[in-house]
C-alpha cells in the first residue's frame, strides 16, 4: 500500500505533520478492507485468514507510523493511543507467528514505553522498556541493539528520581557500545 510508504518517506525525512493525513487516509483503507474481507468470507478459509493476517499486518505499521509522528510532534495522548495498538496488533502476530515477529515486539514494547512516558506514566515506561530489553536479550540479538530500550528506561529512572539505577543502566549500554564499537565511535545509535 503506498501509503504506508508515503507515511515512511515523511517520517525519514523529518515531516511528521505532512504524514498525518497519509497516515489517516491507510488507517480507514486498511479498516474498511478488514470489514469487508471479514463479512464476505469464513475465518477457516486459508485464504482470507491470510489476507487478514497482512491487513493486520499493515494495520501495526500505520499505527507505528502513526505514534512516531505523534512523539515527534508532542501529541501524548495520540503516541499512546497509536503504540497501544500496534503493540497489541504485533502481540497478536507473535502469538501465531513467533519465529518472524520477535523484533517487531521488542520495538512496540519499546515504543509504547517512551508513550507512556510522555503521558506521565513513568512506571508503565520502565515495564515497557524492560520487556523491550528481555525479548530483545531471549533473541539472542547484539547487546549493542539494547541501545534504545535502555536509554529510554535510564530515562524512566531519572524522571522517577532514581539516579543511580539511571547512571548503571547508561552506563551498561555505554560499555556494551565501546565493547563493540571501541571508544567514542561513530557508528549511528540506529
Amino acid at each position: 500500500m503506498q501509503e504506508t510508504e508515503i507515511l515512511r518517506y515523511h517520517l525519514e525525512r523529518g515531516n511528521p505533520e505532512e504524514s498525518e493525513e497519509f497516515y489517516d487516509i491507510a488507517k480507514e483503507i486498511c479498516i474498511s478492507l478488514k470489514s469487508v474481507v471479514t463479512k464476505s468470507a469464513t475465518q477457516t478459509q486459508p485464504t482470507t485468514a491470510s489476507l487478514l493476517s497482512s491487513i493486520d499486518h499493515r494495520l501495526a505499521e500505520i499505527f507505528h507510523h502513526g505514534g512516531c509522528s505523534a512523539t515527534v510532534t508532542n501529541k501524548p495522548k495520540m503516541a499512546l493511543s497509536c503504540f497501544e495498538t500496534y503493540n497489541s496488533l504485533v502481540s497478536d502476530d507473535f502469538g501465531t507467528n513467533p519465529s518472524g515477529v520477535g523484533t517487531r515486539l521488542a520495538i512496540s514494547w519499546n515504543e509504547l514505553g517512551v508513550a507512556h512516558m510522555m503521558n506521565q506514566q513513568w512506571q508503565k515506561g520502565e515495564e515497557c522498556c524492560l520487556k523491550a530489553i528481555d525479548i530483545m536479550r531471549d533473541l539472542n540479538l547484539p547487546r549493542t541493539m539494547l541501545s534504545f530500550p535502555r536509554v529510554n528506561l535510564g530515562l524512566a529512572y531519572w524522571l522517577m528520581g532514581r539516579i543511580e539505577e539511571s547512571l548503571s543502566v547508561l552506563l551498561e549500554g555505554l560499555s556494551d557500545r565501546e565493547a563493540s564499537y571501541g571508544l567514542n565511535d561513530r557508528e549511528s545509535f540506529m
